[in-house]
């Protein structure tokens, strides 16, 4: 188990301590979250690159023309020091 599931041991005590919802429903829950942690993945990325841009656009360290070049395919590889 991979530690993004770690949230259930504790989801799983809780439910066993309240009593009106069984333990058997975290295998349901443990299901549903492995089909969600494959969409989270690529969502968060994208979120972390489209952050990087708008904060660096905010700070005027973006460099316009680099980007394009780099989405659009024509250069490659990170940017020379």
């Amino acid at each position: 188990m991979d530690a993004t599931f770690a949230v259930l041991w504790p989801m799983a005590a809780a439910l066993a301590s309240v009593g009106t919802i069984p333990v058997e429903s975290v295998a349901l829950i443990l299901g549903v979250h492995r089909l969600m942690s494959e969409g989270l993945t690529p969502t968060n990325l994208v979120g972390n690159a489209v952050a990087t841009i708008v904060v660096a656009k905010w700070d005027d360290a973006l460099d316009e023309r680099r980007l394009h070049q780099l989405l659009d395919g024509k250069v490659g590889g990170a940017s020379p020091t």
